[in-house]
């Protein structure tokens, strides 16, 4: 990661244009919705609409919309506090989401299994 001066509209901008991330919804909504407000307008607008298509959890929609109101509001020894901060919540919630996949993962795919086999008898 560098470091620079500009604008958080103006990175943004530059974060949707790149490839890594342009097919992100999150990223690609904010940056077109720069054009007619500011960053944390913006952003919630594209974090509302990814929890509408299902795209995040309500917690993780909250703590998307804090770190919104919180952007571009301090200095650069702030702003990295605030970034760290919020990475340290959504990986804490990334952890507990591989978890529960791993867990429940297995289960459905046991079921789909016992399914499949359950219907193979009943056709015989």
């Amino acid at each position: 990661m560098s470091y620079t001066a500009q604008p958080i509209p103006d990175l943004w901008r530059r974060l949707a244009q790149s490839e890594a991330f342009a097919a992100f919804s999150l990223v690609r909504d904010t940056a077109q919705g720069l054009a007619h407000t500011d960053f944390a307008a913006a952003f919630s607008a594209a974090a509302d609409k990814a929890q509408g298509e299902g795209l995040l959890t309500a917690e993780n929609h909250s703590i998307l919309l804090e770190f919104a109101v919180g952007c571009g509001r301090t200095d650069l020894d702030g702003q990295q506090a605030h970034v760290e901060y919020y990475r340290t919540l959504l990986t804490a919630g990334e952890e507990e989401a591989r978890r529960t996949y791993g867990e429940k993962g297995r289960v459905y795919r046991v079921l789909g299994f016992t399914a499949g086999v359950a219907v193979a008898l009943l056709l015989m």
